[in-house]
């Protein structure tokens, strides 16, 4: 079978192969550094904690967030109560007229 010169692989020196050999090496430490790190229980517990403390910040967060939104909305609600707009003095008299309705209902279930 005829040879092709561009197919032959170049020749290399001793020291080619043993730089190529380092180099190898070193990839292999710091891949193996790296699945170590992944595996060590140490470094996944403070991965966790401190995952799960940026989580309950962000909920918390989220919480206050709604809490001054419903807060808002309630004194707002009181205004127009305040101020007598029908509806929310009808959302009153709804409230009033549910809760009663309870409250008779269990009356009657105990007599």
């Amino acid at each position: 079978m005829p040879s092709d010169a561009s197919s032959e692989t170049p020749k290399r020196s001793a020291d080619q192969i043993e730089a190529d050999l380092a180099r190898t090496r070193e990839e292999l430490a710091a891949t193996i550094s790296a699945l170590a790190e992944k595996v060590n229980p140490k470094i996944q517990r403070v991965r966790a904690v401190k995952y799960t403390q940026a989580k309950a910040a962000s909920v918390a967060e989220s919480a206050q967030a709604a809490a001054r939104s419903a807060t808002g909305a309630a004194k707002g609600f009181a205004g127009d109560v305040a101020h007598g707009k029908p509806r929310a003095i009808a959302v009153v008299a709804v409230v009033v007229g549910l809760a009663a309705a309870a409250i008779v209902r269990a009356a009657r279930r105990h007599a």
